[in-house]
This record gives C-alpha cells, sequence and structure tokens, in this order.
C-alpha cells in the first residue's frame, strides 16, 4: 500500500524533528504515570507527519506501552468511525468485550465494521451521536486501562462520526491513561475539527505540534550531506524546506526531453516512468501517494491541475480556463475542489494560484499525451503573447512547439537565452540549444546563427561546461571579425579565459595579442576586459602584468569615464606593483579599486567577476589579507548564486589562501573542497593543482598526524604542476618544503626551497614571500642542525624593503630561530614574542600562535616554567581562534632537537679558537658572538648591559679587524670560525 511504502521509507531516514519528538517522549513519560491527553500534529503534505507518528510509536513501545495506529483515507470519508478501525479485531478490543458489564449499553456499533461493508453505507446505518460517543467512551477507557497511544493518521480525510467522538475527547477529557494522537493537514480539514482542536489548544486539553519548514541543518541531516556541500543550498531552497520534496530533488538532477510520442488524448494520471526532470521528481515510492490523491479527481479537474503544470508558478483562473480549454464556471468548480484537497493554493499576494509543489507538475507533465500538451502550449503561447508576457514566459512554450514555429519565433528564444545567461545559464543553454536546433547552420553567415552561438558559448562556459565553450568559440572566431568590436570583444576575452583556465595558456595568449594589435587609436570601453583577462591570464602563468599594458587600460577606461572600468584598471595596475614589490604603491592604487568597486552592486558588477579576481589576489600578496577574503567572499556569492562555474574555483582558491592566514582553518577546508570539486568537474587542471597545495597546508596544521598526509597531497601538487613551471608550480614547491618540515626532513625543506627559487637569495621568488621563506629556511637550518644565521640576516634585509608588520614579523621569527639555534633561549623567546605582537597586529592569527608556542617552548628549555605557561596559555588562545591546536603541538615538538643539551640556557654562544680572534678584545668578542645569531643592536646592548651606540661602535671596530664590510658578512665568517 502506498502508506505501507511511506512508513518504510520513512523509518530508513534519521529523526530531524528532534523538538516535536521531545514533546511526545514527554508525553509517553506522563501517560506511564497514568496521564493521558491528546496530541495535535499539523502541517503539510510532506512535511514528515507520518514520520513523526513512526518514532512515536517506535519511542512508545520501548517504553512497554501499548500501541494501536491507522490511517484515514478519502475512500472512507462515508464510512461511521472508520478512523477507529484499528480497535476492532485488536487484543484489547477482544479483551474489553469479554465482561459484558464493562460495556452495559450494549456492544460498540464499531464491531461492526469488521464485516465487509458496501462503499456507500446507508444513511440509517449512521449511529445515534450520543451513544456513539458513550460508547466509544466505555471501550476506549476499557482498552487503555492499563495505559494505551492511539495513532491516527491523515485524520483530514475522517468521518464526520470519527470527528465527533474526538471533538467530544476534546471537550470532555477521558479519565484514563489514553494518549490520542492525530496528525493531519489543516487546509484539507473540516472547519469544525479545526475549530474543535484551537478550542482545545486554548482549554489546554489538546498540545500542538505544528511542522514548519524544515532549516538547512534539517535538510543537510535528512540527505546525509555535509553543511558545506555545494549542493545543499540549492536542495534546500528548490525544495523550499520540504522533506518529501527535498528527498525527490536529492534522487534526480538530471533533465529530461519533451514527449515525442503521438498520442492524443486528454492527460492521463496513471504512473510515470522513470526519466528525471529539471524540477523535483517523485521517487518510485512517492508517486504511488500523489497517484492515490489524483485517483478521486474527474476529468475536468485533471484537466484544470495539468493545465496549471503548463503554466508553471503563480496563474490566475481565466488563465487557466483557457489552457485546460473549459469554461469559467466549470474550471471554477474544479479549482475550488483542488484547493480543497490543497492540489492548489494561493500564492502569498493571494491573487493567483499555484501547484502545491514543482514535483507535483513533473509528475503532470509526464503524464500527458503529446498532443494535449502540444494544445495546451499553444493556447497558453497565444494568451501570453497578447498580454505581452517576457520572453523567458514564451521560451517555456515554444521549446515544446519547435516542429510548428517560424523563423519570427527565433527572436523570442534568442531573447530568451540572452536574459537568462547571468540568472540561469543552464536555462540559457536550453534555449539556444532549442533555437539552434530548428535554424541549421546556413551556408552564409546569418545574424541568428551567430548571436544563438555566442550566447549558447557564454552559457557553456558560464555553467563550467569549458571544453565545449572553447570549441564553440573556436568554431565562430572567422564569424567574429564581421561583428562591432562592441560585441566581439568581450567574446574574444572570454573566450581567452576558458582557454586559459584549460591550460591552453598559447592560445589563449595568441587570442588577446591579434586582437589588442588590431585596436583602433581610440578603443572602445570594452578592451579595457582584454587588458585584465591578459593580466589574470599571466598571474595564472606566474607573469606580472606589462607596464604597457597596464598604461593602455587605465587610459582607456579613463577616456570613457567608466567608472566601473577604472576600478578593475586599478586593481591590475596594483597587481602589478604588488608582483613587483612596491608594496607601498601598490597600496594605493588597490585602495583607489577597492573604494570603486565595493561602491557597485552587485548588479553592475556581475559582468566583471574578475576585477574582484585581480583586486583580491594583489590584496594577498600586499598583506591585506582580511581586505581580501572580504572581497574573495563577495566573488564566491555572486558567482555561486546563479550557478556560474568557471570562475568560481579561482575565487574559492583566494578565500582559502586568505582565510589560511587570518583563520579559521576550517573555512579553509570548505573552501578547498568546493574549489577542488569544481575543478575537477570542469576541466581546470592547473587550478586543481592549486587546491593540492592548499589541502597539503590544511591537512599538516589540521592534527598532530597530518603531517605524512601533507606531505603526500604536497607531492601530487608537485606533480600536478611541475617546479620552475608557472607560478602555481612554484608555488607548490614552497608547500612541499613546509610539508617536508613538518613531517621532520628539514634537509629536504632547504634543498626543495634553494632548487626551486634560484639558490640562497631566492631571485625566483616574488619579493613579497621572500621573508617568509627565509624564515621557513632559517627553521629548518635549526632543526637540521645548521647555522640559521645566514637566513635570519637574509630575511631582514628582504623585509626592510617591504612596509607593514607581518614582513618584519617574519624576519624577527628567523632571528628568533637563529638565536635558538645557537642557545640564547631568553633571547629567542623574546624574539618569537616581539614577532607574535607583529603578526597580531596583522591579524595573521596562525602564525601568531606558531610564535607564542615556540616562544613557551624557549622559555621552559630556560627553566622559566611560570612565564612559559602564561605564553603556552596565549598560544592556545590563539590556536583556538585559528581553528587547531596542532600549531602548538608542533612547536613543542620541533623545538626538542633545537636544545643544547650541553650549554647553560642563559650563557653566550660559544667562542670560536682564541688564534683566529686573537685582533678582538674580550668585550669586542662577545659582541661578534652575539652578533653572529643576526639579533638587533639594541637586544646585544641588552644582553651586554651596554649603550647601543656603544655596540655600534665595537662593530665598526670588529669589522675592520676581521676584514668584514657588513652584518651579513660578519655573521657568515663567525659560522665558519664555529
Amino acid at each position: 500500500m502506498p502508506r505501507a511504502a511511506a512508513r518504510i521509507e520513512a523509518s530508513r531516514r534519521p529523526a530531524v524533528r528532534r523538538t516535536e519528538l521531545r514533546s511526545v517522549q514527554s508525553a509517553l513519560e506522563r501517560l506511564r504515570h497514568g496521564d493521558g491527553g491528546i496530541i495535535e500534529i499539523s502541517g503539510d503534505p510532506g512535511s514528515g507527519k507520518t514520520r513523526l507518528l513512526a518514532e512515536a510509536k517506535r519511542a512508545a513501545e520501548e517504553l512497554g506501552l501499548a500501541t494501536l495506529s491507522g490511517c484515514c483515507a478519502e475512500a472512507e470519508e462515508q464510512t461511521p468511525l472508520s478512523a477507529f478501525a484499528p480497535i476492532v479485531g485488536s487484543r484489547l478490543m477482544a479483551e474489553a468485550m469479554r465482561d459484558p458489564a464493562a460495556l452495559p449499553i450494549g456492544p460498540f456499533p464499531l464491531a461492526a465494521t469488521a464485516a465487509p461493508q458496501p462503499a456507500r453505507p446507508r444513511p440509517n446505518a449512521i449511529p445515534e451521536p450520543f451513544d456513539t460517543r458513550l460508547r466509544a467512551r466505555l471501550l476506549l477507557a476499557r482498552c487503555a486501562r492499563d495505559g494505551l497511544v492511539l495513532l491516527l493518521d491523515d485524520f483530514h480525510w475522517a468521518d464526520t462520526c470519527s470527528v465527533d467522538v474526538v471533538e467530544h475527547f476534546i471537550r470532555s477529557p477521558l479519565d484514563a491513561p489514553l494518549l490520542l494522537i492525530l496528525a493531519h493537514r489543516p487546509r484539507q480539514s473540516a472547519p469544525r475539527m479545526r475549530a474543535a482542536l484551537a478550542h482545545g489548544i486554548e482549554m489546554g486539553t489538546v498540545e500542538h505540534l505544528r511542522l514548519g519548514l524544515l532549516t538547512l541543518h534539517q535538510s543537510a541531516e535528512i540527505l546525509d550531506l555535509p553543511a558545506d556541500h555545494p549542493q545543499l543550498h540549492r536542495l534546500h531552497r528548490v525544495s523550499t524546506g520540504n522533506p518529501f520534496y527535498l528527498l525527490a530533488l536529492a534522487d534526480h538532477r538530471t533533465c529530461a526531453a519533451p514527449p515525442t510520442d503521438g498520442a492524443s488524448g486528454p492527460p492521463a494520471c496513471s504512473p510515470a516512468p522513470a526519466p528525471g526532470d529539471c524540477a523535483a521528481r517523485l521517487t518510485a515510492d512517492q508517486t504511488p501517494l500523489i497517484i492515490g490523491e489524483l485517483a478521486s479527481l474527474g476529468a475536468g479537474e485533471i484537466a484544470v491541475l495539468s493545465a496549471g503544470a503548463i503554466l508553471g508558478d503563480g496563474f490566475d483562473w481565466a488563465t487557466l480556463s483557457t489552457v485546460a480549454d473549459l469554461p469559467l464556471d466549470e474550471t471554477a468548480r474544479a479549482i475550488d475542489r483542488l484547493a480543497g484537497k490543497d492540489l492548489l493554493q494561493h500564492s502569498s499576494c493571494g491573487s493567483r494560484l499555484t501547484l502545491r509543489h514543482p514535483a507535483l507538475g513533473t509528475l503532470l507533465r509526464e503524464d500527458m499525451t503529446s498532443s494535449w500538451r502540444a494544445g495546451a502550449h499553444r493556447r497558453a503561447l497565444r494568451l501570453l503573447v497578447r498580454r505581452g508576457a517576457p520572453a523567458a514566459e514564451l521560451a517555456d512554450h515554444l521549446e515544446f512547439l519547435l516542429d510548428t514555429i517560424g523563423l519570427d519565433d527565433l527572436d523570442v528564444l534568442e531573447r530568451a537565452a540572452r536574459d537568462a545567461l547571468w540568472s540561469a545559464p543552464n536555462l540559457s543553454i536550453r534555449w539556444a540549444k532549442a533555437a539552434l536546433r530548428i535554424l541549421r547552420e546556413p551556408t552564409d553567415p546569418d545574424r541568428h546563427y551567430l548571436r544563438l552561438t555566442q550566447t549558447l558559448g557564454y552559457a557553456l562556459a558560464f555553467s563550467g561546461q569549458l571544453t565545449e565553450s572553447s570549441h564553440l568559440f573556436r568554431k565562430i572566431r572567422p564569424l567574429l571579425r564581421t561583428v562591432p568590436a562592441r560585441v566581439r570583444l568581450p567574446t574574444v576575452a572570454l573566450h581567452a579565459m576558458v582557454e586559459s583556465l584549460l591550460d591552453h595558456r598559447a592560445e589563449a595568449t595568441t587570442l588577446l595579442a591579434e586582437e589588442l594589435a588590431a585596436l583602433p587609436p581610440r578603443p572602445p570601453v570594452e578592451a579595457v576586459g582584454l587588458h585584465v583577462v591578459q593580466g589574470l591570464v599571466g598571474l595564472l602563468a606566474g607573469r606580472a602584468p606589462e607596464p604597457a599594458q597596464v598604461q593602455a587600460a587605465v587610459r582607456i577606461a579613463a577616456q570613457h569615464h567608466d567608472w566601473l572600468a577604472e576600478g578593475g584598471t586599478l586593481a591590475l595596475r596594483g597587481l602589478a606593483e604588488a608582483m613587483a614589490g612596491e608594496v607601498e604603491v601598490a597600496g594605493q592604487s588597490l585602495s583607489c579599486s577597492a573604494a570603486l568597486l565595493d561602491g557597485f552592486s552587485d548588479q553592475r558588477l556581475r559582468d566583471h567577476p574578475e576585477y574582484l579576481a585581480l583586486l583580491g589576489r594583489a590584496e594577498l600578496f600586499i598583506g591585506r589579507f582580511k581586505a581580501a577574503r572580504r572581497h574573495f567572499e563577495r566573488g564566491v556569492v555572486l558567482l555561486r548564486s546563479p550557478g556560474h562555474q568557471y570562475l568560481l574555483p579561482v575565487m574559492l582558491i583566494g578565500l582559502a589562501s586568505s582565510c589560511l592566514r587570518t583563520g579559521p582553518l576550517e573555512q579553509v577546508r570548505k573552501a578547498v573542497d568546493e574549489a577542488q570539486e569544481i575543478s575537477l568537474r570542469i576541466g581546470a587542471n592547473r587550478l586543481y593543482g592549486s587546491t593540492l597545495a592548499l589541502r597539503s597546508i590544511e591537512r599538516g596544521w589540521a592534527g598532530p598526524d597530518g603531517s605524512r598526509a601533507a606531505l603526500r597531497i604536497a607531492e601530487q601538487a608537485v606533480k600536478a604542476a611541475p617546479p620552475n613551471s608557472d607560478r602555481w608550480g612554484l608555488e607548490s614547491a614552497l608547500v612541499l618544503a613546509r610539508a617536508a618540515r613538518l613531517d621532520g626532513d628539514p634537509q629536504r625543506c632547504v634543498s626543495t626551497l634553494l632548487d626551486a627559487f634560484g639558490g640562497p637569495e631566492l631571485p625566483e621568488l616574488l619579493a613579497v614571500l621572500r621573508p617568509s621563506c627565509f624564515e621557513l629556511l632559517a627553521a629548518a637550518a635549526v632543526e637540521s642542525g645548521q647555522n640559521a644565521n645566514q637566513w635570519a640576516v637574509a630575511a631582514r634585509a628582504a623585509a626592510a624593503a617591504l612596509p607593514g608588520p607581518s614582513w618584519a614579523s617574519y624576519a624577527l621569527a628567523a632571528q628568533a630561530h637563529g638565536a635558538r639555534g645557537s642557545g640564547h633561549l631568553p633571547c629567542a623567546a623574546q624574539l618569537y614574542q616581539e614577532a607574535a605582537g607583529g603578526f597580531g597586529q596583522a591579524e595573521l592569527i596562525g602564525d601568531q600562535a606558531r610564535m607564542l608556542a615556540l616562544g613557551a617552548a624557549c622559555l621552559a628549555a630556560a627553566g622559566q616554567a611560570g612565564q612559559a605557561d602564561s605564553l603556552t596559555a596565549a598560544a592556545d588562545r590563539s590556536a583556538l581562534r585559528y581553528g587547531t591546536k596542532a600549531i602548538v603541538v608542533a612547536a613543542a615538538v620541533v623545538e626538542q632537537p633545537a636544545r643544547p643539551p650541553q650549554r647553560p640556557p642563559a650563557a653566550p654562544p660559544e667562542q670560536p679558537p682564541r688564534e683566529l680572534l686573537s685582533p678582538l678584545t674580550k668585550r669586542e668578542r662577545e659582541v661578534a658572538g652575539l652578533a653572529s645569531t643576526a639579533i638587533r643592536t639594541r637586544d646585544i646592548a641588552k644582553a651586554l648591559g651596554l649603550s647601543p651606540k656603544t655596540v655600534d661602535v665595537h662593530l665598526t671596530r670588529i669589522y675592520r679587524k676581521l676584514n668584514v664590510n657588513s652584518r651579513l658578512e660578519l655573521v657568515r665568517r663567525m659560522g665558519e670560525l664555529e
């Protein structure tokens, strides 16, 4: 039976109505102590009433309570007391009937229903109301003497006598341990029953549980999906939070073509075959439930309901009459009956009608014969044309009538496809392909063909079908030369972006170069898009924008006074300046760009999401991590909502990169998960390699056992993008070096960095990345037992050219590593704390936690337990904000090999052989020894109790006596002597 199938299906799903279930469980506990009651469960079709009843029955049985359950049916609305049929033949009734004294007024007339009854009982068969209530009261009191839970589903179809009995129990509660739980649909229930239940709620004899729409979290539970699954939000939104239709959507996500059979006749209502549909489609278990509701409808009611399925969402009764081809009065009567069955509902504005849910329309459309459906679409089309409906409404009907429409209708399909490009690219693909099917490719270029093919190429790119989009753009490339530049240039820019994402860098570069070379002296503003895409393509390949390219873009935007284009060109200029290491100048350009782009609405910015991608990436380069995160988040929302896929991985990778610095780590994982899935699906292999690199870092900090997995993933990233191939490859090498150090192989960390970036000076690495890389080299040197001072000096020199607290903090961290390796643990702890302060100022929470943990480890090794505990607590707080304590654990583990076991913690570094430093005095040797740790002059002065000026005098003499010209040379000379 359909209800049995529904209950079986319900038992397989997790219970998400926990609040309502707790209310039922509380009532069951009260029942165990002899207190009965009535619980009303109300909700729309598919809201989970049957599921909640099943959970209530299970909970009652676990408590050892007797349960009886039944379900009312529309076919039994005229059968007296049919709702209480579960009592007939039950063990409880048999026991009650054995004792005649229990029923002094004669047998309960419900017993007669145990025998077969005619479909329509005679009117005189209805029991007298008072006797019925009294006998029901006595019988149920007898059956419930040891506690009884009576569960009645679909009570909106209950007969009049059953409603009368329940109303009596509401007004005069039964003095017996009976818990009556009834479920119904409010819109289909009789007014008398709704009034009685409302009165019972007011009296306190009825407890009402209203099953509303599911929350997003509940939808995730039902579907067994993580809360950040990319499909979850769409499924939840389209299903409107209804469990029944949520499961239908989750099981069917493909799109079926219209039926092509030539049968004629009225629409049928038999179960449909299995093809999917763009909207929700019912599962095999769900379909019979709806079919059962349709079975009692007449031909006119089926026609009106089918007309609603043809029209879609929102229609009036006059339109239904026209499309159903029925008189107005007959349509009005059918609407009343369908609304009574809750198959048609009034929309929120009240003046229009809608189907209960899109899945119902899907079922009806699948069951229509082609001839009836074609006639309905024609009638709908004629009516909508007369009313001046938008192209999108007309396209739905034209798509089904392709064999009968002419070239004049192509304008409608073309306009609909173009209008849906941004909001619904998959619909745009459908309509553009439909138009192209009837417009076979002409011998000569045709305006319809070229425009439709352009639109289809755009829609394919937006929806992530990059390969198909590339093939289509290549096909029409010769034809594009005949169209105006304002139309051609955006198409070429998108084509180049598609080729770049598919790793066809040569094709992308050639496309842009040819088009830029052909620009007139005063190019149109659309030429800015070419320059911006050229910059983005270069960024993906690791190249900074050329100065001439940037100047040309800025000049074009200024000539046309286009503020949006100017915002994009300023982002391009800031990117070029940031990649050249001109951080202050880049900051000014990016501030202006952000001010302009932030002032535009999403509606204006949606045509140029690449502006946000450039701006966010440039902000990452200059250390504006919060601003970068904000712009990437806006880009993600801008692209994700309409289902645009082609630039979404770029935005997600940028978002993950910014969150990797500022936290939380969980946000990194979510962004990487989505970017990885989309990159694989659309064929963007280079972006996939970048997600592997980010995944490696995230996994390395995710837990104590993550280092081995991080190294394995980093090696995969390097294979996907070999070092020295482009920027993504170089970043993969940097990630591999970090993973190797975390995994306990500092020598591999050092060799990987030096090989990938051209030697000790790291000339192949961007200037803005060098301080952090030198800090990594310093840490790896200490852990491998080598002198880290060379890298500390290099970090300080690299940071000196870059304004801002983050780069200076990396230099301080490198100096702290050097001091730690030389045994100056208190000094190292002080430097770590200063570095942590700078990282905190820059809001780099992960690095702040790491520095605090290292400082705590140094203090603990130096015997300063109290200060170490205080610093550890601070590190724990920062790590908690970042999202992982593995940073603190790793810092403590890394510290162990660096502790000098034989030297006192506070002692100065071991002096070089006296004969090699004989020209130096004792004080000069002390200053030289401390200077070899790469700490600052004021720290040397503090350690020796001197003034900084005196230390500078000593250093000048040391340089002269040892024949060195700089602090870096002194560090190297002292390292050789050690």
